[in-house]
């Protein structure tokens, strides 16, 4: 299983799950949604593909990598500090309290693309490029500010549950970016297919429901 790293946490233990009930190895990788596309399009041994996005899933298919598709979580926005913010608005994003603000790059990690859009719904995308650094993902965007090398981090709330001595604000209207989906995929051409879609009906099943939103997430069935 190819997975976005947002969803390492929940994942690592639905996976487990699964394993004790069918006594089989899951093999997980984790990284950007789009890199992960990009190595599925160059041959690599993926079975089932949960991107952050839905630009990843449009890549592969275009490309006739889909086998099946369903969407299967939901998530939001929201900004991990290590300083106060001043007003509870993206607009404090333009304090000179802040000094670097983490994201996930935007063409590679829907995190990103999704903060992209956020910023620039509030008019402040371009204004704000002295400030931004960008990760490789939005893990790493939060370990930026974990470590105190920027002062806030553009994330997923379900990233903000296991923040290390942070402050999580929710600045973002809901409607200023694209709704958050986490669309799965069994992939084409694979050869363990029967196996990918008996995984795949667990992930939408009600055990894995509440181990993912015991992580934040909410299933979309």
């Amino acid at each position: 299983m190819f997975a976005a790293t947002s969803l390492m946490d929940a994942f690592d233990e639905a996976v487990a799950a699964y394993e004790r009930e069918h006594e089989v190895d899951v093999q997980t990788s984790y990284a950007a949604s789009q890199a992960l596309a990009q190595q599925i399009a160059s041959g690599a041994p993926a079975s089932v593909f949960v991107s952050a996005g839905a630009p990843p899933v449009a890549f592969l298919r275009e490309r006739g990598f889909v086998e099946s598709e369903a969407e299967l979580l939901t998530n939001k926005l929201v900004v991990v500090t290590n300083r106060t913010l001043e007003e509870g608005s993206p607009a404090a994003l333009t304090s000179s309290n802040i000094e670097r603000i983490a994201i996930a790059a935007p063409d590679i990690a829907p995190a990103g693309a999704y903060g992209r859009e956020a910023l620039r719904s509030a008019g402040l995308w371009e204004s704000l490029q002295g400030k931004i650094v960008t990760a490789p993902d939005v893990r790493a965007a939060m370990a930026f500010v974990e470590a105190g090398n920027a002062s806030v981090g553009i994330v997923y709330a379900t990233d903000a549950v296991i923040a290390k001595g942070l402050e999580t604000v929710d600045i973002f209207p809901h409607d200023s970016y694209g709704p958050i989906v986490y669309p799965v995929v069994t992939v084409a051409l694979d050869e363990r297919n029967e196996a990918a879609a008996d995984f795949v009906r667990f992930l939408t099943g009600a055990a894995a429901g509440e181990i993912f939103r015991a992580h934040g997430f909410e299933p979309i069935r």
